[in-house]
């Protein structure tokens, strides 16, 4: 099974990780469709932007807290940074015996960030998500002078609904303090913005964040057969809106080689301000099935559509494969035992502390699998979507 934020991907990490790669499938509805006929989705329908460069960075705390969140503040000079950012690691050079071993001999404080942004005119009217990825530690967060909101934790992703607090058109900064003094592990943790931070738009009914999740179940799967799989999708509809509305879900399974093989529609109605969840089951003939050495992974496109037209539009990733634990023989995956070769890796790497690139994170697993590796223990927090 998986479940996706935004309805987004649910990501397997290729031929490595059987504990990470993305499990089933699901599946809302009951009456078919071809895809010729489906209605052909922009990618305008949801906007995502990443806010990752051009922030500005301050080490330890500002005198006047009152005054920093305001966007008149002047901020000239401040230090300019890309995200992500692993600002623990500029105190290289000033170990010292009497901070704390385990992260490193380094010096932790208080830092502050900000960020100036454009939100266009042409978004009146969405949602709008602020979305944190991963922010270490104790993180309080303002929109033009509005305080949002406070994260504790270091490794959870956190999101802020702006749309009642962004200015159209004008200049908006995101003003966000930060303190990892206080440790969560006995390991090297950082401390900063090491994670992406987005900005999301979409209308005001949309697949709710974390809004897809899909099973699936091969007959006799654990003894290795092969002949179809059951699927089912579950998406949460979330309508921001003052009045119901009446919508339809339309989900369309793509196979590993790009192309679709079948989509399923169900219509209903969402209350004002409310979440309303569709549940589709089909089955799916002779799947290929997900593995190790043929890492087959299909994908879920979801599209809502009101009055015939879309209005959102999501893609999550997805593997078919049945898994079984014996207490006696091992691990069994599509009925073959597996003998687990894995590793426990931290999300900090050399250099870069905790402020890993997506890059890097690729590199890694491919440096992985040519050691033999095929499993991925994902140490102790919430992995990096990439």
């Amino acid at each position: 099974m998986c479940g996706s934020k935004n309805g987004g991907a649910c990501l397997g990490f290729g031929a490595i990780l059987l504990g990470v790669a993305a499990i089933g499938l699901s599946s809302c509805s009951s009456q078919p469709l071809k895809p010729a006929d489906l209605p052909t989705a922009k990618a305008t329908l949801r906007q995502r932007t990443l806010l990752d460069s051009d922030w500005l960075f301050h080490p330890g705390d500002v005198v006047s807290s009152n005054a920093v969140v305001s966007n008149s503040y002047d901020d000239r000079q401040w230090q300019p940074v890309h995200l992500p950012h692993d600002f623990v690691l500029d105190g290289s050079g000033n170990y010292s015996s009497t901070n704390d071993r385990s992260h490193g001999y380094l010096p932790v404080q208080a830092a502050w960030y900000r960020k100036h942004f454009i939100v266009p005119q042409s978004d009146v009217g969405k949602v709008m998500h602020l979305d944190f990825d991963g922010v270490f530690r104790d993180s309080q967060v303002w929109l033009n002078g509005r305080f949002l909101g406070r994260h504790s934790s270091g490794y959870t992703p956190f999101q802020f609904d702006i749309s009642k607090t962004a200015q159209h058109g004008a200049d908006n900064v995101i003003t966000v303090r930060v303190d990892p003094q206080q440790f969560e592990g006995w390991w090297y943790e950082g401390g900063g913005i090491y994670r992406h931070v987005s900005l999301t738009a979409m209308d005001p009914v949309h697949v709710a964040t974390w809004g897809t999740f899909l099973t699936s179940i091969v007959p006799n799967g654990d003894q290795g057969a092969d002949a179809e799989a059951e699927l089912t999708i579950q998406t949460a509809v979330q309508n921001d809106g003052a009045v119901p509305a009446q919508y339809w879900v339309v989900s369309q399974i793509v196979g590993p080689d790009g192309l679709p093989l079948k989509a399923l529609t169900n219509t209903d109605l969402v209350a004002a301000q409310g979440q309303h969840e569709v549940v589709q089951q089909t089955v799916l003939h002779h799947p290929r099935l997900w593995s190790v050495e043929s890492p087959q992974l299909y994908q879920l496109q979801t599209t809502l559509l009101r009055d015939g037209q879309p209005v959102d539009s999501t893609t999550t990733t997805f593997g078919i494969r049945t898994i079984r634990f014996d207490a006696g023989k091992g691990f069994f995956l599509n009925g073959r035992h597996v003998e687990i070769q894995g590793v426990a890796c931290h999300q900090d790497f050399a250099g870069v502390g905790i402020a890993v690139p997506d890059s890097l994170q690729a590199w890694r697993v491919s440096q992985l699998k040519k050691m033999g590796c095929n499993a991925w223990r994902t140490a102790h927090n919430p992995p990096s979507v990439a």
